[in-house]
């Protein structure tokens, strides 16, 4: 038994001495690309850096501060239509002809596909009230579905450039 045991103790001491050891972990603060361009203005870009991100980069803000109230206005009008209230259709459809003009905001935005996506939040909207005046439940809580799940991107992009943080706070509320 003793053998046993004196061989237990230098096979653990051996391979212990040998196993390979590993390297402490390295820690490093890492800055969200989005907040890295954010805090360095368009203007300050250097010569040595891609052009075209930069420049995008500007156009964007540039965007969202020219369109930041119209954003803010046609979310909270869709929200008044895609609650779900004892409401009848023809009260929500009313409140569609209140919902401000987002054709033109989409066709300017600078990402051709993130306009395509909030023309698609207009479409959602078309299709929720023509299911409404219709009387079709199911196909309007489809659309609400997909209006929830467009909704809450795109008020986490606009969250990176607003202004107006009161507004954005309500409209963060999840709808009932």
């Amino acid at each position: 038994m003793l053998i046993v045991a004196v061989c237990a103790l230098v096979a653990l001491s051996v391979y212990s001495s040998t196993r390979p050891k590993a390297k402490p972990k390295i820690f490093r603060l890492a800055v969200p690309r989005k907040k890295r361009f954010k805090l360095r203005k368009p203007e300050a870009t250097h010569q040595d850096e891609p052009s075209e991100n930069s420049y995008e980069i500007g156009q964007l803000i540039e965007w969202h501060e020219r369109h930041e109230s119209t954003l803010l206005g046609f979310f909270e009008t869709a929200d008044k239509i895609m609650t779900r209230t004892d409401e009848g259709a023809s009260e929500k459809l009313l409140v569609l002809d209140q919902l401000p003009r987002i054709q033109e905001v989409s066709e300017s935005h600078p990402a051709p596909e993130i306009g395509a996506e909030l023309a698609t939040v207009v479409g959602i909207l078309n299709t929720a009230c023509t299911s409404l005046s219709r009387e079709d439940i199911g196909a309007f809580e489809e659309q609400r579905s997909l209006y929830i799940d467009y909704r809450s991107m795109w008020l986490a992009r606009i969250r990176q450039y607003v202004q107006d943080f009161e507004r954005l706070i309500s409209l963060r509320q999840p709808l009932p």
